[in-house]
């Protein structure tokens, strides 16, 4: 009978494993921003806004003083006229329609640009400088985009925080998330990018 020769590989050693040793490797902790890079993204941000702030209020604010102008000397002439006093308010219709004018700009700009990008990439302008992020807090290591909506809610409540002030300063008082009240609502954390 004839034979036949069967050739075989050796298997590699298998080594036990270490104890303690992981097996896997799992994807870096995302590290909270420090507050120093959350402020320089913050300050970063609202130059950007505040230049959009000036450009528009410029020519609002020009307006606004010729009309006040026309008023007073629209006052001045009738009181010349009749020798009497006049009363003038200066704040009427005109000024207070070119400062919703204004305000309207200015959330109009503010939307389009901390709302939409956070959505979009986690990172305005400022953070991006700064090398901070915002993510889901759920899954903080992913770099997957937040929803429209919750990076909406992540504004206003931020907007509202920056009415009562408190809000500003609320990261600091909370630790070690370093969480503030607009991440807590839409449930984001700002990272180290």
């Amino acid at each position: 009978m004839p034979t036949t020769a069967v050739r075989t590989t050796p298997l590699p050693a298998v080594r036990p494993a270490r104890q303690g040793a992981v097996r896997r490797r799992s994807a870096p902790a995302a590290v909270p921003a420090g507050l120093g890079r959350r402020l320089a993204a913050r300050a970063i941000d609202a130059a950007v806004l505040l230049v959009v702030a000036v450009a528009a209020g410029i020519p609002l604010g020009s307006s606004v003083s010729d009309h006040i102008q026309q008023k007073l000397d629209q006052a001045r002439m009738a009181s010349a006229l009749t020798r009497r006093q006049v009363q003038v308010w200066l704040v009427d219709d005109v000024v207070v329609g070119k400062i919703a004018v204004l305000i309207g700009i200015l959330l109009f700009v503010s939307l389009l640009y901390e709302v939409l990008p956070i959505a979009r990439t986690g990172q305005t302008f400022g953070k991006r400088l700064a090398r901070i992020r915002v993510v889901d807090a759920a899954a903080p290591t992913a770099k997957g985009r937040l929803s429209l909506g919750r990076s909406l809610i992540r504004w206003t409540v931020r907007q509202t925080g920056t009415v009562l002030l408190l809000g500003l300063v609320w990261p600091v008082f909370d630790r070690p998330a370093r969480r503030g009240w607009q991440d807590r609502a839409a449930r984001t954390r700002v990272v180290r990018a």
